[in-house]
């Protein structure tokens, strides 16, 4: 490949952070999808959709169907032997150390779910392998009704989250256990957007909160509005943490305009709740109801989130939502959205810790003039340059130092060049990069 092709990937290779997540993500990968007995199943599968198509095709085409169940067995053969060559082609390229044995055991629920780097696991015991020194994450998801109790065998705690050197052969347990939520435990709605001010108008937008000390799947769960076909599918693999927020937005690009710290964000959805009152509702993946609200535009509700820049703010977490008098105007304008429902400066309590990071860089594609976003989470030295997809350096747009805080610098393009070009950032952390497009 040539190098501009692969420029992006070997940059964010010199994160250790980034390479060790992709390493994982590999073995995720070759510990499930790509097991010779998956792939071979799937092929089998696609085989039997066509099979009785393919004689007349062979006809057509001047080959034969033998020719083609010969090919199909070469696949199999292929996604059989692939592994035994990928598992010493990641030690050779990544320098590592060999693999040891991970076991993973569930105890005391039978559906319960263990986040394991980026793949869910449901079945156990389950039983894979990871490389030395590549420290793996394990999340335990207790399943409704019960809560994570804590980590047995190898590794002993009571955080339902932990972190696992992969130095030896290792054997884990979660243990989960009956449990029985208060009245308003559990994931709830927090904070509505429901009409901006039109000069600052991030578009509508709901804060979920997950009141409770264990981690919540609620993939697949349904947000909805007063119209049974307004539906929001939250995507796969969404996990609230304890005491985390998430914001659901219609539009992210608007949200981001406006609140450009805020990075537990997810959506879009195409539909609005009304200025004059709505019944949104909160639906967990079996279709039962979760959580719901019917607010309205005037006392006990409050009212100045109908248009006068503030966003309705539950005041309490552990009152009941669905009574106006527990909800405030925002303590600030266009709300707190992904934080706590406080007044305090706007740094986003997310689930987890933020970093200085290269925001998307807009409009994209651009003519002649581009933002470029930038968060620091520190005064520090920064560049940021441009490339062409050559590799070749373009421009420089900024050298010096920022103070911590949200910066838009801007870049006007004036090689006359079209096409895709690459926005680095240098830090203290090292080099985020975004892809931009440039059109006349």
């Amino acid at each position: 490949n040539p190098p501009w092709s692969t420029f992006i990937f070997r940059t964010l290779l010199k994160n250790p952070t980034f390479k060790n997540k992709f390493i994982n993500a590999f073995a995720d990968q070759l510990n499930t999808t790509l097991l010779p007995l998956n792939v071979k199943t799937e092929i089998d599968n696609r085989i039997n959709e066509i099979d009785s198509e393919m004689p007349t095709y062979a006809e057509k085409w001047g080959w034969t169907y033998e020719g083609w169940l010969g090919n199909n067995e070469n696949m199999k053969n292929f996604a059989f032997y692939r592994p035994d060559v990928l598992w010493p082609h990641l030690t050779d390229f990544f320098n590592l150390n060999g693999t040891q044995t991970l076991q993973v055991y569930a105890e005391g629920a039978s559906n319960a779910t263990i986040k394991l780097n980026s793949i869910s696991l449901r079945a156990f015991p389950w039983t894979g392998k990871y490389f030395n020194n590549v420290p793996v994450e394990l999340t335990a998801i207790p399943p409704e009704g019960y809560k994570f109790v804590r980590w047995e065998r190898d590794v002993t705690s009571s955080n339902p989250k932990i972190t696992v050197d992969i130095n030896s052969d290792k054997l884990v347990k979660a243990v989960f256990e009956l449990y029985q939520p208060s009245e308003y435990e559990g994931v709830i709605i927090n904070e509505i957007s429901y009409r901006a001010v039109k000069s600052e108008d991030s578009e509508d937008w709901i804060e979920l909160y997950n009141n409770s000390t264990q981690y919540i799947d609620i993939s697949r769960w349904i947000l909805q509005d007063s119209e049974q076909s307004h539906q929001y599918l939250i995507p796969e693999n969404t996990i609230l943490s304890p005491n985390g927020y998430l914001v659901i937005s219609r539009d992210i690009y608007e949200f981001d305009e406006i609140h450009p710290w805020v990075y537990n964000v997810i959506g879009p959805f195409n539909f609005g709740f009304s200025g004059s009152g709505e019944c949104i509702s909160l639906f967990n993946s079996r279709g039962t109801l979760k959580d719901k609200v019917c607010y309205a535009n005037e006392y006990p509700w409050p009212e100045e989130a109908n248009g006068g820049g503030y966003t309705l703010s539950l005041s309490d977490p552990n009152k009941d939502n669905m009574l106006g008098f527990n909800w405030n105007n925002s303590p600030i304008l266009n709300g707190t959205p992904g934080r706590e429902n406080t007044g305090t400066t706007p740094v986003i309590e997310s689930q987890e810790k933020i970093s200085s990071k290269l925001l998307d860089c807009y409009p994209n594609p651009f003519n002649n003039l581009l933002n470029i976003p930038v968060v620091l989470a520190e005064s520090q030295d920064i560049s940021i340059d441009i490339y062409n997809v050559n590799g070749q350096k373009i421009a420089n747009v900024y050298k010096g130092v920022l103070s911590e805080g949200f910066h838009n610098l801007q870049w006007f393009e004036q090689t006359g060049q079209t096409g895709i070009f690459i926005v680095k950032l240098q830090i203290q952390d090292g080099i985020q990069i975004k892809k931009i497009l440039r059109v006349k």
